[in-house]
């Protein structure tokens, strides 16, 4: 059993209660808002205090915030494409959309397509499950990947995971199409900085339901993790 809260609606006191007595946490967000930032970070913080590993904080809080901030938007841009009537399968309608979505990015982002979303029913599900060995952190959205989103992801993904210096990711593979990935290549630099396997994050979709993005890392030191390969 998970324990099931929205971070706007969370009593702290009864979070540190299930985090003594539940197996994880499940926190649904829409807009991804800096409130609900600060709540995963202290839930994040929480978890690895108690297990000995406050070492892993800032980079947990890293990729947590990247993979976050990453599902919300697309589901932003889902609406986005949605209003102005165009198809993300079709090239000239995807270019015009992200470039629609592009102009549309701002600080303010989270407040005005929030509420649209959540009228829509999409939506981010955090999902923080740990054991003495591990913790797992999920990061779900009802919006799918689509294929050519997919690839692009799993080939920036790929990259980030073999080059090591972060001027020569950007020349060389950085892109403007979905940003240049550059939150992601820092998120695995710090991982494998900590002697953490990059590999440990994932990104994936089933094209119809929604995206998943997750990453473990080891509350228990000689815990080895299932890897991704790429």
């Amino acid at each position: 059993m998970a324990f099931k809260i929205s971070a706007v609606h969370a009593v702290w006191p009864e979070v540190q209660t299930a985090l003594q007595i539940q197996g994880a946490i499940e926190v649904r967000a829409y807009g991804v808002l800096p409130v609900t930032e600060d709540f995963l970070r202290q839930v994040m913080q929480e978890i690895l205090l108690q297990h000995g590993r406050s070492d892993l904080t800032a980079i947990a809080v890293m990729l947590l915030k990247e993979l976050t901030v990453n599902a919300a938007k697309a589901n932003f841009k889902s609406i986005i494409f949605k209003e102005n009537g165009l198809d993300p399968e079709d090239p000239e309608h995807y270019e015009r959309g992200m470039s629609l979505f592009k102009d549309a990015f701002s600080e303010a982002m989270p407040y005005i397509y929030g509420p649209k979303v959540k009228l829509e029913n999409l939506y981010v599900l955090v999902i923080m499950s740990f054991d003495k060995n591990k913790l797992r952190i999920e990061v779900r959205n009802n919006t799918p990947m689509k294929k050519h989103e997919e690839a692009r992801v799993r080939e920036k993904l790929a990259l980030a995971m073999s080059c090591e210096d972060i001027g020569d990711f950007l020349m060389n593979h950085g892109d403007d199409t979905e940003g240049a990935g550059l939150g992601i290549f820092l998120s695995l630099a710090a991982l494998r900085a900590a002697g953490v396997d990059p590999r440990v994050c994932t990104i994936k979709t089933d094209g119809k339901h929604g995206t998943l993005a997750s990453f473990e890392l080891p509350l228990e030191k000689s815990y080895q993790p299932k890897l991704e390969k790429y």
